[in-house]
Formats: C-alpha cells, structure tokens, sequence
C-alpha cells in the first residue's frame, strides 16, 4: 500500500523537492523540467497524495473553475450540452463545476454566489425566466435562454425553428394549435410568440393551449393534461398538435393512447415537437421534430467564454434548427 500524506509540505519534504516545484507541476506537468517531472512523478508511485484542487484554484490570481449551472440534469438537453461543455473545459486545463437550480430562481441566486465566492473563471448558464441577476466579477455566457440584451449568449433561433415545424404541418395537414411551456425561461415565451407569428404570416389566426397547473418543469404531465382537454372539447376529424418541446408531445401522445386515438401522417392526430429529444425516435409513432444542434451549442458556449475570458465583448449567437419529418406527423 502506499504511504498516505496529508499535505503538499509532506510531499516535498518526502520527495526532496521545493513546495513551489511540486505547486508548478500540480499546475501544469509541462511547467517543470522532464526529470524533475519524471522524480515527482516516481515520488506519486510511492506516495498517496492528491492535491486540493479547489484551495490551489484559490490560491493562484486568476481561478480555473468554471461554472455550469442548469435547471436539472434529467433532461437530455442539458445533460448532452453540459457533458460537451465539461468535456472542453478539461481539455483546456479547467475545473468544471457543476450546480443544480433545481427550476428554483433562488437556488440559481445561491449558485452564482458561490462560484463568486470561488472566484471562478467564469461561468455557462442556463438561466430560469428572466429575473437571473447579474454577477459582478463572473463572465457569464447564457446557454439556450437569454436573459436580457447585451449578453454573451448561445441558443437556437426560436423563430426559426418554430416557423420550419409550422411550414411543414400547414403544407402537410391541418393547421396546428400550439401547446405551450409552463413559463419557466424565456424560451416559453419565444416559442410562443414565434408560433403565433408563424401562423399569421400564414394567414391563420393561430390557437395556444396553455398549461392548467404550475407544473414547471414536469413537461410530460402538462402535456397530458393539455392534450386530455383538447381532444375532449374538439370535434371529430384530424388535428394537429405542434409541441414548445418533446417532452410536451410524449404527454401528448399519452393522452391519444388513453383516449384510443390513432396518431399518423393521415390519422386522427397528428403530434410535432421541438428538440429532438433522445427518445423521440422510439415513441410510437416516431415524433416529428425540429432538432437542435447540441453539440455545436455546446461548443459555441465554451468558445464564447474563452472569448470573455481573454477580454473580449459579448456576443449573442443563434443556431439553426432542421426538421426531422417522422411517423407522428
């Protein structure tokens, strides 16, 4: 078994290397000459020692920590983008950090604070509404929700992507109504309006079911709900449901299955989503979609953070979306 040390004054008294030495190639292995890097190396083979990477982030002028902070991980979204954005962040030498709001404005508020408290590098938010604070002294880019203008942010074109699902049903079927996000970020409110835009460039009036309940982020359950109204109060023939997200739509096309509705290009509904959510192509039917590009998001994010952090302006960048035409509509 190797011999446990507790500190890095131990290290370098074991080793018969200097602190600053030892400081050096924890830092950077490429800081120190080859053999000196081999000897410490050798001393680590001998020796059970780790060092406290968050007091040495402390401890030099400029932290490499930086922040990632989303609402939950149990979305696909966030857990794929975020997993890209920690990738890049080792990669470069960073600590990555990861923080849960929980959908919770006051959590979020508590996070920021303590990657300030951190001094961290900086930080990559998905922010909830629009009520996300400034943080003086943490360059923040804003990933997927912007929260005013101004800031860096990265996320995809809602009018856009919208628009290309709306082309595509009103060329395809009936008109779709729309079912709305509980408001939990701005996206709620842009793909909204960007529907309604959508639909009157179009000539339609445009018809949005909002959620009943204050449901968050437990997408799947309003969906449901929303979907389990509307079939009941509509009269026969086909409908078109076009969904803020997917998970909407799995909610959605639970309520067409309890209600024993076909759902299809030429059924009794037909359901479109937003995101291309990882088990959208396994729903019966397959959910049509407009995907976004999650990694080039998360690239776009950490590149736009290198850019602040080496003293640069923000800088807003949208994506495109593309549609994938399945089975559901």
């Amino acid at each position: 078994m190797k011999t446990p040390l507790r500190s890095m004054d131990e290290l370098a008294q074991a080793s018969g290397l200097s602190r600053p030495t030892l400081s050096k190639f924890f830092r950077d292995p490429g800081l120190v000459k080859p053999a000196t890097r081999a000897r410490i190396e050798s001393s680590l083979e001998q020796y059970d020692y780790r060092p406290n990477l968050i007091a040495t982030n402390l401890s030099r002028p400029t932290s490499r920590i930086v922040g990632i902070v989303v609402p939950s991980i149990n979305d696909p979204f966030y857990a794929e983008v975020t997993r890209l954005i920690d990738m890049r962040c080792m990669r470069a030498g960073y600590l990555p950090m990861l923080l849960l709001s929980h959908g919770n404005p006051a959590i979020e508020k508590q996070a920021l604070e303590t990657l300030r408290s951190l001094r961290a590098a900086g930080a990559i938010v998905a922010a909830l509404g629009t009520k996300t604070e400034r943080a003086p002294r943490l360059p923040i880019v804003y990933l997927d929700t912007p929260v005013r203008p101004g800031v860096s942010f990265v996320g995809t074109d809602n009018a856009q992507s919208i628009g290309l699902a709306v082309s595509h049903l009103l060329q395809t079927g009936t008109p779709p109504v729309f079912v709305a996000m509980p408001p939990v970020n701005r996206n709620a409110i842009e793909r909204r309006d960007a529907f309604m835009a959508a639909m009157h460039k179009a000539g339609h009036e445009g018809e949005v079911l909002d959620p009943i309940g204050p449901h968050h982020w437990d997408f799947e359950r309003a969906g449901q709900e929303i979907a389990t109204r509307f079939l009941r109060q509509t009269a026969d023939g086909q409908r078109t449901v076009l969904c803020a997200n997917d998970r909407l739509a799995f909610g959605v096309l639970s309520a067409a299955a309890q209600a024993g509705l076909s759902v299809g290009r030429h059924a009794a509904l037909r359901v479109a989503g937003h995101d291309d959510h990882p088990l959208s192509r396994y729903t019966c039917p397959s959910l049509t979609t407009v995907a976004q590009d999650y990694a080039r998001l998360g690239e776009l994010a950490i590149d736009s953070l290198w850019t602040m952090l080496a003293g640069g302006a923000p800088e807003s960048r949208t994506l495109p979306a593309r549609l994938i035409s399945r089975d559901s509509a």
